[in-house]
Parts: C-alpha cells; sequence; structure tokens
C-alpha cells in the first residue's frame, strides 16, 4: 500500500523539481538546434571550398561537431532521467488515487 506520506513526497517532489524538468527539456532542445548551427557553420566557413556533400561529410567528422554532439547527449540525459523521475512520482500517485477509489468502491 501506498502511503499518504509517501504521496505528499511525490507531490513535493514535483512541484520542487518542475522548473528543472522544464528547464532541461528547453536546453535539450537547444543544444539539438545548435548541432545544426555548428553543422552550417562548418560547411559554410570551414570547408566552404568544398562541394556541399564533400563539406557536410567533414563537417560531420570535425571535433567542434563532435563536442556539439556531446553536449547534446549531456543535455538529452540529464531531461530524460528528470522526465523518468517525474512520471516516476506521478505514478506512485495515480496508484494511490486508483487504490483509494477502489476502497471507497467496496466500503460504499
Amino acid at each position: 500500500m501506498i502511503s499518504v506520506d509517501r504521496v505528499e513526497a511525490a507531490l513535493k517532489w514535483i512541484a520542487e523539481h518542475i522548473e528543472a524538468h522544464a528547464t532541461a527539456k528547453a536546453d535539450l532542445e537547444r543544444e539539438q538546434e545548435r548541432k545544426k548551427v555548428v553543422k552550417a557553420m562548418l560547411v559554410t566557413t570551414k570547408y566552404s571550398d568544398m562541394s556541399n556533400a564533400a563539406a557536410e561529410n567533414y563537417a560531420y567528422a570535425d571535433v567542434v561537431y563532435a563536442d556539439q554532439l556531446e553536449t547534446v547527449h549531456k543535455a538529452s540525459v540529464h531531461y530524460h532521467v528528470l522526465d523518468a523521475k517525474m512520471k516516476k512520482e506521478d505514478l506512485v500517485i495515480q496508484v494511490w488515487r486508483s487504490l483509494n477509489a477502489n476502497m471507497r468502491r467496496e466500503n460504499v
């Protein structure tokens, strides 16, 4: 059985982390967009003397692009960990609500 204290803790955790969750999602989206900008900058500056296909291939292999991929990965892990914890706490609340609704039905 899920205690009221556990549900209150879940609600408190969600309330305390909702802004961090939103920020992590926004950060991930920003870094994914920045990845496109990094590639475009590499293609149009560092590898501008090549054909577009060759410039893209070199841009994907460039250390600057690889660094951006690592940044995207870190932002993704941070967001998905927070998201999973948020969903876990929400699930605790949903299960508690369902159990209590069933108990009320049996007592009526």
